[in-house]
C-alpha cells in the first residue's frame, strides 16, 4: 500500500540525507558527541511538528550512535523504518482498544511500546557484538 511504499521510502532516505551525509560531514569536523547532537537536533527540525520532533531529536541519538558503530546506514534505515512502524502499530491499536476502555488500552500500548524498546537494545547489541567480530578478524588478518 501507499503508507508501506511511503514508510520504506522515508526510512531510507532520511537516514542517507542525516546520517550519511549530515552526521558525517559534521563527524568530520567534530568528535562523536557534538556531530551526534547537531545532526540529531537537525533530525527532531526536519520532523517539523513539536512532539515528533522531541522523540526524533532522541532517535536521532541512536541513529548516529548506530551509523558510528556500523559505519552503514542499513542500520540506521532499518531502525528509522522499525519506529514509523512502531507509531503505525501504536495508532492502529489504539484506535482498536478503545472499545476496551482507557486503562486497558494504556496497558496494552505501553506493552508495546517496551516490547519495541527491548527489540531496539537486541539490535543494538547484534549491531555491536557484529562491529567486535569484525574488527577481531581484521585485526588477525593483518
Amino acid at each position: 500500500s501507499r503508507d508501506v511504499k511511503e514508510n520504506t521510502r522515508i526510512s531510507i532516505g532520511m537516514p542517507l540525507t542525516l546520517c550519511g551525509m549530515i552526521y558525517g560531514k559534521l563527524r568530520r569536523a567534530f568528535s562523536f558527541w557534538p556531530a551526534a547532537i547537531i545532526s540529531s537536533i537537525l533530525f527532531g527540525i526536519f520532523h517539523m511538528n513539536w512532539v515528533q520532533g522531541i522523540y526524533a531529536t532522541v532517535v536521532g541519538l541512536a541513529l548516529a550512535y548506530i551509523y558510528e558503530r556500523t559505519q552503514t546506514i542499513w542500520g540506521c534505515s532499518l531502525l528509522h523504518m522499525f519506529f514509523n512502524s512502531c507509531s503505525y502499530v501504536t495508532s492502529f491499536l489504539h484506535e482498536q482498544l478503545k472499545k476496551m476502555g482507557e486503562i486497558p488500552s494504556s496497558i496494552i500500548i505501553i506493552a508495546v511500546q517496551v516490547a519495541s524498546v527491548a527489540i531496539v537494545v537486541v539490535l543494538l547489541r547484534h549491531f555491536r557484538t557484529r562491529r567486535v567480530i569484525k574488527n577481531e578478524n581484521i585485526c588477525e588478518i593483518r
